[in-house]
């Protein structure tokens, strides 16, 4: 995918069956190889854990050898018809052949042409679009909803010293797992919160196709499969005072409900409590209990 959103976004579709099942019987660890600056863990695929970043033409020739642990700097890339080794060196593009391509395709005049023929495309005009003072949102949207903490009259639940922990986090966590983008897995909390509302279940495009829709985007918080929360497993975590284990967004509302102040524990220092054995993590763990009472 030269140009756009599809892969980066997570919305190429679903991996070929035998690719699946490769990953099931843990025969193969595919991973992805881009030119893009999105190599967070599932970002590109719900199913792919590792992307690695590199030059457009590295990412065909890792492409066209289809291994990703290939040392393109001494093996060859795939063999001709006759056998022939053929290696990187063979393909890669001198500087005189980028800079002959580059000016070629580079005419200024492409841009205020495209710009002007997107101007008069009927389609943009017909669009249906408000001229109000207010937008008029649509109550029925599940694509775009007014935000209810958007509003000065939402109370601010800062100022509390004494919190429950929400998520207890380690380090190197990233805004893919605070507002994830990629497709929205159809066998997902989000998922069954979509369809009850009339969507699709096998059509409900990328988490990035709902942020205008807040509803969708506080219940997708932290749903990501590589982020480690101690308390409880995937896109869950411990309601501390009853002990149940819940998706994070039903957990923050009884909170809200109760009036309790929560807090987020990340970072390395968390880290080594759970590296921890023995009296060491008991100790170090009696005292996170006690600030967070």
């Amino acid at each position: 995918m030269g140009y756009g959103c599809t892969t980066c976004i997570g919305n190429s579709g679903p991996l070929t069956a035998p690719i699946r099942e490769a990953i099931a019987e843990k025969s193969a660890y595919p991973v992805a190889m881009l030119s893009g600056n999105r190599n967070f863990p599932t970002r590109i695929h719900p199913d792919l854990d590792l992307g690695f970043i590199m030059s457009p033409p590295l990412v065909i020739a890792f492409a066209l050898a289809g291994d990703g642990e290939a040392n393109l700097s001494s093996d060859p890339i795939q063999h001709a018809q006759d056998g022939t080794p053929v290696y990187l060196r063979d393909l890669w593009p001198t500087h005189e052949e980028v800079a002959a391509l580059m000016q070629a395709a580079a005419d200024p005049r492409n841009y205020p042409r495209a710009f002007a023929i997107a101007r008069k495309n009927p389609t943009w005009h017909d669009l249906d679009a408000p001229d109000s003072a207010r937008f008029p949102w649509n109550p029925d949207s599940t694509a775009l909803r007014q935000p209810p903490f958007a509003s000065a009259s939402q109370d601010s639940q800062l100022g509390a010293y004494s919190a429950y922990p929400l998520l207890v986090l380690g380090d190197d966590v990233t805004t893919d797992h605070i507002s994830p983008a990629s497709a929205i897995p159809k066998d997902s909390y989000i998922a069954d919160f979509l369809v009850e509302r009339g969507d699709d279940r096998d059509d409900l495009n990328v988490f990035a196709s709902r942020r205008g829709n807040w509803e969708v985007m506080v219940r997708a918080a932290f749903y990501n499969k590589t982020l480690v929360n101690t308390l409880a497993p995937v896109a869950h975590t411990l309601h501390v005072p009853s002990s149940e284990t819940m998706p994070i967004f039903e957990a923050a509302a009884r909170y809200a409900h109760d009036g309790d102040a929560v807090v987020l524990v990340a970072g390395s220092a968390m880290e080594r409590v759970h590296r921890a054995t023995g009296p060491q993590r008991d100790n170090a763990c009696s005292a996170f209990a006690r600030c967070s009472r």
